[in-house]
This record gives structure tokens, C-alpha cells and sequence, in this order.
């Protein structure tokens, strides 16, 4: 019977091609404009290191001045102090995994000046960094404590760097040189297949990091830190973003980013211990601010960044009611396609046809309508997606690459699934009011002008 409809339903697209083609055409603009947008919503909105989403839990200690004004959004938490993350490191009553990193530039080249010299985004942080956050490798392995307490000079590259620097062989033993210190690369990143830089609380999807070297060796050689300081410490700023470690190790300037691994019965005492902590650094004369503690483990860090994505808001917004007028256009198109089918209906009813068999044969045919413009729907929505793509590269003053953000614009089988189940039943829900109309019209009158 199925076969036979569909048969039927194909005889019948032939029928007022330019009205078949109008309606799969309505489907397909309305749907490519749909899952253009509903596809960056989607890669956007991907959830980092999913598998420890609600593992990794960062820390948020309020450092500010009493006067300072209060904090109603935990995205507004200021960075960690040095002398917080080193009294929570240093106390063994925290028995999990901590790391803490900061983020800073450098230039890049080689010794033996062939290759273009690089500004690189450079993390500086533990050994423990690599193995927290699954950071995958294709040569070496990331260095080890005992680098991080020497300030080896090491470092990592990612697969970006390897590329442009080694041709993509194994770099692992050969030398770098960061500014004009000489490093020994330990580790070549893989490609890490992750949404956002969510680690350094930045979530920036289209700028990841280049190279990673030990935190000790960062200060040693002087990097830029990106502090924020507080009104009695403000004149210092830029002692403090290269020179006077020890001035600003002593301060209540924020630049770190600390992690913890953490299950749910130990971020339960993690939290009752950075309650205690805050209140015994009251009694020192520091943290005078009455905002608690706070942790953020992926899941929820990812979620409070999604809620305020405005413009994709307004773009998901526009395209929903894009597609409805189209569908609204399909619903006159079938109306009028339909409609000069009523006296071959009233025929086929007289002769004692059902109307739920009638139904079925139209329902079937706007299925393939649908399932066509779905197709092309999906076919447009590529070419959107490059289209914005390359618009937002242009927007970037062309500071951003195509492999930076290709991430965020690639269909994937979850995406195109769902674009074809959004055009066949939203195909047939609008449909069941023409279909219904045509086969409920008393067939009487138009017997008599057969």
C-alpha cells in the first residue's frame, strides 16, 4: 500500500510542476536560513570535556576592596591572587588534583631563522594541566613536577605551531626559542578537538593556545601577565605585568586560574573549606569583600556563558520566524494546489474511496515535497554557514583563519537529521488543514457538473 502511494505521489508532482517547485522552495529557504543558525547555536554551545564536565571545578575567590561594588554575575569574579592559589596548593587537607595556568603572548622562531617567526598565545601553568584536561598528544608527553619546581626550560607545542615550524614531524628533543630564550620541546599536542578555551575562563572559540610552558619558567623569563589590580595597587600594573614577581606574588592583583578535579562528595568539603578559608583571611586583614567562594565546575561555567549569548539569541529569534512564513507560504501553495483536486476526490469518494485512504495518498506526497526541500534546505544551509563563516573572518579584520573557526560552521549527522525531521513534520503539520479541507468538501455539487 505504501509503494502504491508513493507511486500515486510522484503521479501527482507532475501535476502543476511550478507550484510543486514554489513549495519545495518556501521549505528549503526557510529551513537553510533555520539550520544555518541553529548550527552555530549548536557547535557554540558544545560542551567541553564532556566525559568531566561536572569533575573540574574552577575556583572564584572575591580579592577586591571593601568599597568595591558588588558581584551578581560569578562571570565578574576576579582571578585568583597568587597568594590564594598558593595557600590552597600548599594545603594537603585538599586531597585532589589542583592546577592553576595564566595566559600570556611571545614570539615563536626558530634557531635557525628558515621558518617565520610567530606572536603566539602562550599558556604558562603545572604538568598537571595535560593530564586534568585529557589534552591529547601525537609526539612526547607534557614535562613533569620536577620541571615545574626548576622552571625547566620545556615546553609543548600544539599541532598548529608543529606544523608551521617542523613540517609536522617530531619535534620532540629539538630546540625553540621563546623571545630569545632557548626551550626543548617535550610534547607535540594533537589536534584537541575542544568548542571553547573554557580552561583560562576566556571561553573564546576561535583563538586557542600555541604553545604551553611551565608557570615558573613564565616568570623567570619575564612574559606579559594580564593582572588586574585593585585602586591602591593600580600604579603598579605595569611593574607587575613583566617585572617585580615577588611585589606582585605579595599582592592582591588577579591574573591566576585554578582548578580542582573534585567529585560531588569532595566539592561538597572543597566548598565548606573555601568558606573556612575566606573567614581565617578575614581575620589576616585580607578578602573584606562578603561574597562567597564560589565553584563553576564545565557544565555550569558553559551553561552561565550560553545564557547571555544575545546576538545568537536574536539570530535563532529571526530565522524561527523566517521559516514559519515560509511555512505559512506553504500552507497557500497547498491550498491552491490542491484545491482543483476536489472533483477527482468527489469521483473517488463516489466510487467509495475512503478519506483516510484519500489522506494518506496527499500526506505521503508532501512527505517527499518535504523530504526534496529538506535536501536542498540542507544544501543552502552549507553555503550559509560558509557564507557567515567568512563573514565573521572579514569582521575579525582577518585576524582569525578558516581552521581557528571551521569548528563552529560544519554540519554535522545530529544537524542534518534534525533539519530533514524539522521539514517533514513541519511539512505535514501545516499541511493536515489543505489536505483536510479537501477531502471534507461535500462532493455532491461538483458530481453534478461531472
Amino acid at each position: 500500500m505504501i509503494l502504491y502511494n508513493i507511486k500515486l505521489a510522484r503521479a501527482s508532482l507532475r501535476d502543476r510542476p511550478g507550484l510543486t517547485a514554489l513549495t519545495i522552495a518556501a521549505i528549503a529557504v526557510g529551513l537553510a536560513l533555520l539550520t544555518t543558525m541553529t548550527t552555530m547555536s549548536y557547535q557554540a554551545s558544545k560542551l567541553p570535556l564532556r566525559d568531566k564536565s561536572t569533575e573540574l571545578q574552577t575556583i572564584l575567590i572575591d580579592s577586591r576592596e571593601a568599597n568595591a561594588q558588588a558581584i551578581t554575575d560569578l562571570r565578574r569574579m576576579p582571578r585568583l591572587t597568587y597568594q590564594d592559589v598558593n595557600n590552597l596548593m600548599q594545603d594537603n587537607a585538599l586531597d585532589m588534583d589542583k592546577t592553576y595556568l595564566w595566559k600570556s603572548f611571545a614570539f615563536l622562531n626558530d634557531q635557525s631563522g628558515r621558518v617565520n617567526p610567530r606572536q603566539v598565545r602562550t599558556l604558562a601553568g603545572q604538568a598537571n594541566f595535560f593530564t586534568m584536561f585529557d589534552v591529547p598528544f601525537l609526539y612526547g608527553s607534557g614535562w613533569n613536577t620536577q620541571d615545574d619546581q626548576k622552571g625547566a626550560p620545556v615546553i609543548v607545542l600544539s599541532y598548529k605551531m608543529n606544523q608551521h615550524f617542523f613540517g609536522g614531524e617530531n619535534s620532540v628533543g629539538k630546540s625553540i626559542r621563546i623571545n630569545s630564550t632557548n626551550l626543548t620541546v617535550v610534547g607535540v599536542m594533537a589536534e584537541w578537538k575542544i568548542p571553547t578555551r573554557f580552561y583560562d575562563r576566556t571561553f573564546s572559540s576561535t583563538r586557542f593556545d600555541d604553545v604551553f610552558i611551565p608557570s615558573a619558567l613564565g616568570l623567570n623569563m619575564k612574559l606579559r601577565r594580564f593582572i588586574n589590580c585593585w585602586p591602591k595597587d593600580q600604579a603598579l600594573v605595569g611593574d607587575f605585568s613583566r617585572d617585580n614577581v615577588e611585589g606582585l606574588k605579595a599582592s592582591e592583583c588577579g591574573w591566576l586560574v585554578m582548578w580542582a578535579s573534585a567529585n560531588e562528595e569532595q566539592r561538597t568539603r572543597l566548598q565548606n573549606y573555601l568558606v573556612q578559608y575566606q573567614e581565617q583571611q578575614k581575620s589576616l586583614g585580607r578578602l573584606p569583600m562578603s561574597t562567597p567562594p564560589a565553584l563553576l565546575n564545565i557544565l555550569e561555567y558553559t551553561k552561565l556563558n550560553l545564557d547571555d549569548n544575545f546576538d545568537l539569541t536574536v539570530f535563532n529569534l529571526l530565522a524561527t520566524l523566517f521559516f514559519l512564513v515560509c511555512l505559512v507560504n506553504t500552507v497557500g501553495l497547498l491550498l491552491a494546489k490542491y484545491m482543483g483536486k476536489i472533483p477527482e476526490i468527489a469521483i473517488r469518494r463516489a466510487l467509495g474511496a475512503k478519506k483516510h485512504v484519500i489522506m494518506t495518498q496527499y500526506l505521503v506526497e508532501i512527505s517527499l515535497i518535504a523530504f526534496v526541500g529538506g535536501m536542498l534546505g540542507i544544501m543552502l544551509s552549507y553555503f550559509g554557514l560558509n557564507g557567515m563563516m567568512h563573514l565573521y573572518i572579514y569582521q575579525s579584520d582577518y585576524t582569525v583563519t578558516v581552521e581557528a573557526i571551521d569548528h563552529l560552521y560544519q554540519l554535522d549527522l545530529i544537524m542534518i537529521a534534525k533539519a530533514m525531521a524539522i521539514a517533514i513534520l513541519s511539512a505535514l503539520v501545516v499541511s493536515l488543514f489543505p489536505v483536510w479541507k479537501m477531502v471534507n468538501t461535500p462532493p455532491a455539487s461538483h458530481l453534478k457538473a461531472q
